[in-house]
């Protein structure tokens, strides 16, 4: 018996970039901020398949319309805040999915975030250039 809602939502979260997403039953369409489709926002096919992977391990495609709210960070951030997004939005939608979830690692939030720059040097690790004199 697998019983999917017909409305879920869920937030996701990838170095500076967050996401939410709302996910109702419908023909798939996508609409990143209200607008823009996945091909305007991600030019890049990589970040593409990242977001679509947790609709591909579920078996899903084409039945859920994705409406996604992503700010901050920058590409690559932003598609893996959505991946998870989406993926929270159809374990929430049918808790039977987890596993399916599990294996393409979709539920696994990534939480590497960057170094800060330390006083006294260039960057995070690296220092000015050394002067003898």
């Amino acid at each position: 018996g697998e019983e999917w809602l017909a409305r879920a939502e869920g937030k996701g979260t990838r170095k500076r970039a967050t996401a939410h997403a709302v996910i109702t039953r419908g023909t798939g369409v996508f609409k990143i901020n209200g607008e823009s489709d996945m091909y305007a926002w991600w030019p890049l096919i990589y970040n593409r398949f990242d977001v679509c992977q947790p609709f591909k391990l579920t078996g899903t495609a084409g039945v859920y319309d994705v409406f996604v709210d992503v700010k901050g960070g920058g590409e690559g951030g932003q598609a893996g805040a959505t991946r998870l997004a989406v993926a929270r939005a159809l374990f929430e939608a049918n808790p039977a999915c987890h596993d399916n979830l599990q294996k393409g690692f979709c539920l696994l939030e990534d939480t590497r975030q960057k170094m800060s720059k330390m006083p006294g040097k260039a960057g995070a690790r690296k220092s000015f250039p050394w002067t003898k004199r």
